[in-house]
């Protein structure tokens, strides 16, 4: 009898546990609390970066040596860049781009602070920091931070040589490349031309061929149809006469066209204030919407002026690009913890163990969340911070809450 009663005590202690377990991994209640917070209306649509860009070509085709530097405001008048053209063979050409990438790649660093003198451990670290960097760059595919992390590297890995006393120091080696670069010019020096700047504003090497076809005057009467020929043609740059070289770009201001809904485009007008976003990029831009095409196949051509510089603007020609119509601040509730009571928009929050209604005023939601504005003066309003319920098996006005 007694091993019987023992066998019943422990299945029922057994039998205990395992309820426990089951309550706990399936909550009668979920709720959350809610914090403060923003949602954007937004969307990304196929998009066409358009810039003011003055071309500068060369009398033929030959090897650009930039005087100004990539992605910076010149001067009007400024010589900018030499071309090397004429005879001589490609090998000699393609040494002399070499060479002025290596020198670049130098002295960008070091204006970076990159190399400590005598300081092998802060070496190091930068080394290990830049791989770092560079496997990250590579993951994200940020092209242009990639070049510029491996300058980085190969002259902390040369200070790291000379520091250790295996190699020649930084400057040495600088004296040797900018004495191969002399001697390059001077075998092309009898076929050197020199541009300079026609006006003001960022010097880029950039050329994609559509420099001379879009620019903000050609963004307010695109068509769909324009914008898809554009978006589906890729120019071919021709060596020889008369060649595009590099170009000076208006820092004044920037545009851009998208191709959006037709329904999309109704709900905007010119004038409005946007922000936009380029690409992966996580920079936002002011922006003001300023032409809306006809619609055509049930899709409109939307242009933006931006007056904020962007690198992704200047190194981006067809991208995506999300456009921000609204942003909306307030109360941030999941969209499931919102209720309707006696005709009351609202929720369930958990006061003292027990369900209350609270009125939200709702003034923006998705298909997750619901933003609704911050009343502090209001008790029966949601509060920041309140828990409101997202689920249960009852809901209800003063339900007990375990």
């Amino acid at each position: 009898m007694k091993k019987f009663l023992l066998h019943v005590l422990i299945f029922c202690l057994v039998a205990f546990q395992l309820w426990n377990i089951v309550i706990l991994l399936n909550p009668a209640v979920e709720t959350e609390m809610v914090r403060y917070d923003t949602i954007e209306n937004s969307a990304e649509y196929d998009g066409i970066i358009i810039r003011n860009e003055t071309v500068i070509t060369s009398d033929s085709s030959g090897v650009l040596e930039s005087a100004a530097v990539e992605n910076n405001v010149v001067k009007r008048g400024k010589m900018v860049a030499s071309v090397y053209t004429g005879s001589v063979d490609k090998e000699t050409q393609n040494k002399l781009k070499q060479v002025n990438a290596r020198i670049a790649e130098i002295t960008g660093a070091q204006e970076n602070s990159l190399v400590f003198e005598g300081d092998q451990a802060k070496i190091e670290s930068n080394i290990s920091t830049r791989i770092s960097d560079l496997i990250i760059s590579i993951n994200d595919k940020n092209i242009r931070h990639v070049s510029e992390l491996k300058g980085d590297l190969n002259v902390l890995i040369d200070k790291k040589l000379e520091v250790s006393g295996e190699s020649g120091s930084v400057a040495t080696m600088l004296d040797e490349l900018q004495a191969q670069k002399s001697q390059y010019e001077q075998m092309l020096s009898s076929a050197k031309q020199n541009l300079y700047a026609p006006q003001a504003g960022i010097y880029s090497t950039n050329i994609d061929g559509f420099e001379q076809v879009l620019n903000g005057a050609s963004l307010a009467n695109m068509t769909v149809e324009d914008f898809k020929t554009v978006n589906d043609t890729e120019p071919e740059l021709v060596e020889g006469a008369d060649q595009p070289v590099c170009k000076i770009v208006s820092n004044v201001e920037w545009y851009a066209a998208m191709l959006v809904d037709e329904k999309k485009a109704s709900e905007i007008k010119t004038g409005q204030s946007v922000y936009i976003k380029i690409g992966e990029g996580a920079e936002e831009y002011n922006a003001t919407i300023s032409s809306i095409s006809p619609a055509s196949a049930k899709k409109c051509v939307v242009g933006i002026t931006v007056t904020e510089y962007s690198d992704d603007a200047m190194k981006n020609r067809k991208t995506p690009i999300t456009l921000i119509t609204n942003k909306y601040s307030g109360i941030k509730i999941p969209i499931k913890a919102v209720r309707v009571n006696n005709g009351t928009q609202g929720v369930y929050t958990v006061t003292e163990g027990l369900m209350k209604f609270k009125k939200a005023d709702i003034i923006y939601k998705d298909n997750n969340y619901a933003i609704a504005k911050e009343n502090n003066s209001d008790g029966s309003s949601v509060l920041l911070y309140d828990e409101v319920v997202i689920d249960a098996k009852e809901v209800g006005e003063n339900i007990a809450v375990r």
